[in-house]
């Protein structure tokens, strides 16, 4: 062992430093690398700050004529007078009350209306068994690519045959009944076992009994999507 230590000894000795192995140096372009990250970061936080003042010129626009007289609208002066006219004009321009409240009627009957109809049509998608079943529900999901433009013309002539124009019911009526929320609720019914029907038929439990917990939890939602729509 001591022989075999004493010429790797003299090996190392004899290489010159020219010839010893070298640690490899880092070069340049990994330095330049590490500053790209960094100048992205730099340009994709000026740009989304770019974008915000774009988007918020608009209301900030806005919230200035709103508070200020006419003649201010167009000329940015920190003395010019705040006044509350023109919210007082607004209103006196059209009847917002009665706006306000055709709104909340036509909501309030349009949704309790999906509500029901969807909930009933979607327990016996998902729970009864009868002839044509998988072809009505392909039927109603066709309704989802429908856009409800191409129906303005034909809901017009089917109100006028009701003598239901100008009426808030004339609004409502052809969206009572919503495919997405009943393929919404179906796809929550048929996630609850039916050994938890036959048990609650077994307690005594009657058809809303059972109806009831298992809608709730998606009612919410189906409300949401169908008020926002």
């Amino acid at each position: 062992m001591s022989g075999w230590r004493g010429r790797a000894i003299e090996t190392d000795d004899m290489v010159g430093p020219e010839m010893a192995p070298q640690s490899p140096r880092r070069s340049e372009a990994p330095r330049l690398r590490r500053g790209a990250p960094r100048f992205g970061w730099f340009v994709e936080t000026a740009a989304a700050w770019l974008l915000g003042l774009l988007w918020i010129l608009p209301l900030a626009y806005a919230f200035w004529t709103a508070f200020h007289p006419p003649e201010y609208s167009t000329r940015l002066a920190l003395t010019a007078p705040l006044t509350l006219q023109n919210f007082v004009h607004a209103w006196e321009a059209a009847p917002f009350a009665r706006y306000f409240l055709n709104s909340f009627l036509l909501v309030t009957l349009t949704l309790a209306a999906q509500l029901m109809l969807c909930t009933l049509a979607a327990y016996a998608f998902a729970r009864f068994s009868f002839v044509g079943r998988d072809v009505l529900f392909m039927l109603v999901l066709m309704q989802l690519m429908v856009m409800p433009d191409v129906l303005i013309v034909e809901n017009y002539r089917t109100m006028s045959r009701f003598g239901l124009l100008d009426t808030v019911v004339a609004i409502g009526l052809p969206y009572m009944a919503s495919a997405f929320g009943i393929f919404l609720l179906r796809q929550t019914f048929k996630t609850v076992p039916r050994e938890l029907d036959e048990a609650a038929r077994v307690e005594g439990a009657g058809f809303l009994q059972m109806l009831w917990p298992t809608r709730s939890s998606r009612s919410a939602t189906t409300g949401t999507t169908s008020c926002g729509r």
